[in-house]
Order: C-alpha cells, then structure tokens, then sequence
C-alpha cells in the first residue's frame, strides 16, 4: 500500500498534509525536529543516517518536504545555518529518496520572485530578493536536477488558525489592541487545508514538474487582516495601514507578488480558494469564545 512521509508535520502545512492524508485513508508517517507531536517521529534532515533508517524502516512512495527554515529575517541573519537546513537538507532527503524510489514533493514560495510583476506563473524566471528566497531556489534546482521523481509546489503567505499572523491578529484584536496591516504587499494567501489538499492530490495523481498552489485572489496584507478581522467578530477599522518600509525589516520582501493557479486548478479539477472562502473555512473551525495562543510552527 501507498505510504507518505511528511517531513516536518509540527508545522503549519506538514500537519494539514498528514490531516489530508488520513481523511483519505491513506497511511502517514510525520516528523518533526523542534516541536514534539503525538504519533511523529523525530528527524534532523541533516543526519543522513537517520534520515536513511527512517525511510528504510517505513518505505514511503512519496516524501513531501514540507519543513525547513522559514523565517526570512532569521535566514537573512543567519544565512549559513539555514542553508545547512533549508538545502543541504533537501539534498540529503533527495539522495535518500533515489535510493528508495520514493518520489519527492518540495514546498516552495512566491519568495522566488522580485515582486515587481506579480502575480507569476510556472514559467517566470526567478529573481529572488533575500537569502530565503536564493536558499528556496537552490532547493528547487536540486529536486528538478538530482530527484528521480519529483514535483514542486510553490505558495504564498499560508494562513491557518494555527498560523503565527492568525494567532497574533486573534490575540491583539481580542486585547482590543490597534494592528498594522501592509497595504503594499500583494499577494495571493493561502489556506492551508487547501493547500495540503492540492499537494496530495497532485502527488497521488502522479503530477510531475512544477505547480503553483495558491489562493486565487490577489489582495494585500492589510486587506486580508481586515476581512479576517470581520470574520472574527471584530471591527476591522482597528487595521492601520502602513507601508512595508515602515517595519525596518532585515530581509527585501516581494511587494506585488502572488502566484497564478490556472495549471494546477486543471490538473486537480477544482478551484483553488479565493481568500473570503478560505477565511470563511477558517473560522467555521475555530473554537468559539477563544482567541488562540500563537503556535510555534515550523513549516
């Protein structure tokens, strides 16, 4: 029988990934490095050696890479330490995965891209603005170069309620506290169940090359806090705009960004979520009465 790794299952997509595979049916094995989670098993992608028990021990036909380092600040900060992680550690899961005939399902980001043309298809060049975004493209060019089989996904500001931003805009609106929304960030956000969706679909259907798997409305930031503020409960005027220069962040963000979805909306045979639909989705989850601790996530 047909049986997933999920490398990095404590995070936000590795989790909704795990989730999708088990509403199928389908057998599940998780990881997690930092963050302990019943029924996962630990796994530092940079020890080769357990990493390869690990995949001898459970032989998966398919390994999604779904962790890493995604933190851009810190990875501009700390560039070595993260490459070690977020590279070397896909070289390694590849390597091990040839040697098992396991196919491998990558987790990229709009963070390729400059940001300047946005939103971007399958086949616009990358021009990647940090050192996250050159780390995200070396990884990619290491599964299409090296990997046997393999697929690549990429996505855009993932939000769930487990999600940092969701947690924190939960938690700072109910203290009734005043919260910056970028007003020049575009992009195309993400639903994570969504997402998790889309990638086991596409593995499961033997999906090969490149995919976009984004939300299908371009928005800003600020316009995404305002309707997930709305959908809360909470009065969305409290979101003060501000511009990206403002934050004196460490790393370059891709301001008009966002992904296009037409190619993977074709292969999976649905709609990807617009952002009302899947903050709709969100809060019909989210228990009531509660604003959520922020969970530290990892993918």
């Amino acid at each position: 029988m047909a049986k997933t790794l999920v490398v990095g299952a404590s995070g936000q997509v590795g989790s909704h990934c795990v989730a999708a595979l088990a509403a199928r049916n389908d057998i599940a094995v998780g990881t997690y490095k930092s963050h302990p989670r019943p029924g996962l098993i630990p796994l530092d992608v940079m020890d080769r050696e357990q990493f390869a028990t690990i995949v001898r021990e459970h032989r998966p036909t398919t390994m999604i890479l779904s962790g890493g380092l995604p933190e851009v600040d810190y990875c501009e900060e700390h560039p070595q330490t993260t490459y070690a992680v977020n590279v070397i550690g896909v070289r390694n899961a590849v390597e091990i995965a040839n040697d098992h005939n396991c196919k491998v399902v990558y987790l990229s980001s709009e963070y390729l891209f400059d940001g300047d043309t946005g939103p971007y298809d399958e086949q616009t060049p990358a021009n990647p603005l940090s050192v996250y975004g050159w780390q995200k493209l070396a990884a990619e060019h290491f599964v299409a170069s090296f990997a046997r089989d393999w697929l690549i996904v990429r996505t855009a500001v993932v939000y769930s309620l487990e999600s940092r931003f969701v947690c924190w805009l939960r938690s700072s609106l109910a203290k009734g506290e005043r919260v910056k929304g970028l007003i020049d960030q575009i992009s195309t956000p993400t639903y994570a169940p969504d997402l998790a969706d889309a990638m086991i679909r596409l593995a499961q259907q033997d999906g090969r090359g490149v995919f976009n798997a984004s939300g299908s409305e371009v928005i800003s930031r600020y316009e995404f806090a305002r309707t997930a503020a709305r959908a809360f409960g909470f009065d969305p005027n409290v979101i003060v705009p501000v511009k990206t220069a403002e934050l004196n962040q460490r790393a370059r963000r891709p301001l008009n960004g966002g992904l296009t979805v037409e190619k993977v909306e074709t292969a999976i045979g649905r709609r990807m979520l617009d952002c009302a639909a899947g903050i709709r989705a969100m809060t019909a989850s989210a228990p009531r009465n509660q604003a959520g601790d922020c969970a530290k996530m990892v993918s």
